[in-house]
């Protein structure tokens, strides 16, 4: 009976190991088979900049395969734009996968996603290691000796140490490393470090900065041997601005000068100049706060100087160095020199520039039928009797009254009716050879206001001469040319054209400019447009030589 039951139980185990072992075998054959499908996998599917997660997902489902991955991870990173048109699925996944930290792989219950492992440079550390730093000595001199406080750096990090009284300095660095030699009013040298162990290394001077040349009140001097304050301007920096006046071309290049320019006249746009604020000194009419102008060694005006003809302007600044001219360079001292001839060849040179000038913006009035409600409601206030009548408000409004009674009068358009043209020509001949040299320069400025019959213009010559006759004897001979008509509209009233600018911006809107029988239409002071149409007019001629 035992051996019955032994051989039952036997038969039973052995039909259990036969059916584990053909499951075995069925679950190998099984991903065998799944992994060879997915290879041969084709999808079309589009991305639009979703999260990973969201598209594995989608994708997951498109193509039949489960994928398996960090959903916290993949939430957090966006795909890019992708479009995939029956492509194979691992070409997908690499394109998915592409500029981020996660990669792929088959496993045997699907794709797995997973972050790519951080990789460890051994050898960089390795190699730090087996470095042994270099002490680097030597000295930093320039052609008179050494230079005490030079910095001596390895580039790229905050390394870095001076030189001693004697020139001499200790750093330690590394082999390939560069060291930076530099000062102040020195040019930077750079050395890379081999396998020496002393650099000694000579500086040479800036002559950028130190050897510029700027003017003073005695003379020419290098900034170098300068301890005063001085601002400088070459010709270069306002050669390309159609600038009318020299004072117009200085605003905003020098520090510490403030240039306010009140009217946009034609001749009278110069503005005023303050150097360092207002102070006091000697003018006309006593007391002045406008620095002395200085052309060529020769007290002048500015508006006398054609902008084309300056090759440099110096603004002296403070006491220091202004000293030399005394009580009238209390509030600062502006030389202009002009230009000189060149000696390598006889150069011809024409400058010009056109354009309009239009007013930007206006005040804006209330029109007509609005100012006669409220001067109706200002007498209504003093308890007097109305000017306007609710039929003149609406005449006013709608602008029906054709005789002239009711108009919308817009003063500034009538006084602003033209467009300033302007244009500036310059012809200059230069030359000369070791000994000596010219140039003669001439131009014409003509400047048409916004406002009828306002005109500048300016006719310029310029004649510079120099000869070296010996090594210690020379000549200069310069002469200068100005003539400048003006011509602004004046009032009968007040003599003045600024009188007229006052009147078109007092008059009343409700004030008709012409009646219907062509009458001006006035007020007790005048008319503006009726001065602008006499011929009352403010001209003079400024004659200069220099």
């Amino acid at each position: 009976m035992k051996q019955k039951l032994h051989k039952l139980l036997f038969k039973k185990i052995a039909k259990l190991g036969m059916v584990a072992m053909l499951s075995a075998i069925s679950l190998s054959t099984w991903a065998v088979a799944n992994l060879q499908d997915i290879n041969k996998v084709k999808v079309t599917i589009s991305f639009n900049g979703e999260t990973l997660e969201k598209a594995f997902s989608r994708l997951s489902n498109v193509s039949k395969t489960p994928f398996n991955y960090n959903h916290n991870d993949l939430s957090k990173i966006s795909t890019k734009q992708l479009i995939f048109k029956n492509e194979p699925l691992p070409q997908v996944l690499n394109s998915i996968l592409k500029g981020t930290q996660f990669q792929y792989k088959e496993g045997e219950s699907g794709i797995i996603i997973f972050r790519t492992p951080e990789k460890k440079d051994q050898t960089f550390t390795t190699t730090i290691d087996m470095v042994d730093p270099i002490t680097i000595k030597g000295i930093v001199s320039d052609k008179d000796g050494p230079i005490p406080g030079a910095s001596v750096m390895i580039k790229n990090s905050r390394n870095a140490v001076a030189t001693g009284t004697d020139g001499s300095y200790t750093i330690k660095v590394e082999k390939g490393d560069v060291l930076v030699f530099s000062m102040i009013g020195f040019t930077s040298k750079e050395v890379v470090v081999d396998s020496q162990t002393t650099i000694n290394i000579t500086l040479e001077s800036s002559t950028s900065t130190l050897e510029a040349v700027v003017v003073v009140g005695y003379g020419l001097q290098k900034k170098i041997n300068l301890t005063g304050s001085i601002g400088t301007i070459s010709s270069k920096d306002f050669d390309n601005r159609p600038v009318t006046n020299v004072t117009n071309a200085i605003q905003g290049k020098v520090a510490g000068v403030t240039i306010t320019t009140t009217n946009g006249q034609p001749g009278r746009d110069g503005g005023t100049i303050r150097i360092r604020g207002i102070g006091s000194g000697l003018g006309s009419g006593g007391a002045s706060a406008s620095p002395a102008v200085i052309i060529d060694g020769v007290p002048g005006s500015m508006g006398d100087v054609n902008p084309n003809d300056i090759e440099s302007i110096s603004i002296l600044k403070d006491a220091a160095s202004s000293a030399i001219y005394g009580a009238r360079a209390s509030n600062g001292v502006i030389l202009i020199i002009t230009k000189k001839g060149k000696k390598d060849g006889t150069q011809m040179r024409y400058d010009m520039y056109a354009g309009p000038q239009q007013i930007i913006k206006k005040p804006d009035f209330l029109p007509s039928w609005q100012q006669a409600l409220l001067y109706n409601e200002a007498r209504k206030n003093e308890n007097a009797s109305l000017k306007w009548t609710e039929n003149d408000i609406q005449l006013f409004k709608d602008g029906t009254d054709h005789t002239g009674a009711h108009p919308n009068t817009d003063w500034l358009d009538l006084l602003y009716s033209q467009t300033g043209w302007q244009q500036n020509h310059n012809v200059s001949v230069n030359g000369g050879d070791q000994k000596s040299n010219y140039m003669v320069s001439i131009g014409y400025f003509d400047q048409n206001g916004n406002v009828k019959n306002t005109r500048y213009q300016k006719y310029n010559a310029l004649l510079n001469v120099n000869s070296q006759l010996t090594s210690k004897i020379g000549v200069t001979a310069k002469l200068g040319f100005l003539y400048a008509p003006f011509n602004e509209p004046i009032s009968t009233y007040a003599s003045s054209f600024g009188q007229i600018i006052r009147m078109a911006n007092r008059m009343s809107n409700t004030v008709p400019n012409r009646w219907e029988n062509g009458a001006l239409g006035y007020v007790s002071d005048g008319s503006p447009i009726a001065w602008l149409e006499s011929s009352s007019f403010n001209k003079w001629q400024n004659y200069t030589v220099t």
